[in-house]
């Protein structure tokens, strides 16, 4: 016939049981993110198992391992959150790498024109002065001419 001290101690063990159960499905969408993260799953030892001489475990009430989730999936979301900022600026950055580029191209292939019209301006310069002395010497030329004529007609008239 169970005593009344044994009926307790079994109900203890099923309360124990049953929040362990609870702890465990708890801690395993927790473990699953830490997993995603690269990091070591936090394990849950049943009461039974653990013993004050370990050395190696951590005891916590619920509470206490209510605010260690809580903490946990915050430093991941943060942790996702700082990822994405930092994939967002390396997106960023090569596009900036990008578009300097496109730009640079774009301001070598304008200054190499730039080089070919100075250089056809020079050449148009040259020619230019080239006519001009041409037109020049023909104006003397013509001039000289003329004079020539006139001088001629006056000594015909002259001579007349």
């Amino acid at each position: 016939m169970p005593h009344r001290g044994d009926v307790d101690y079994e109900n203890d063990d099923m309360r124990i049981s049953s929040n362990y159960r609870v702890e465990v499905e708890e801690w395993q969408d927790i473990n699953k993110e830490l997993k995603k993260h690269g990091l070591p799953i936090v394990k849950i030892l049943h009461p039974s198992d653990v013993t004050l001489l370990s050395g190696r475990t951590i005891c916590m009430d619920l509470p206490m391992s209510q605010t260690v989730r809580e903490n946990f999936i915050s430093l991941m979301v943060d942790c996702d959150h700082r990822q994405n900022l930092l994939q967002d600026l390396i997106l960023s950055n090569n596009q900036i790498k990008e578009d300097l580029t496109k730009q640079t191209d774009l301001m070598e292939k304008y200054h190499g024109r730039m080089k070919e019209l100075k250089v056809l301006l020079e050449s148009s310069r040259n020619r230019v002065e080239e006519l001009e002395k041409d037109q020049d010497m023909k104006s003397s030329i013509f001039e000289e001419e003329e004079e020539k004529l006139k001088n001629t007609k006056k000594s015909m008239h002259q001579k007349m």
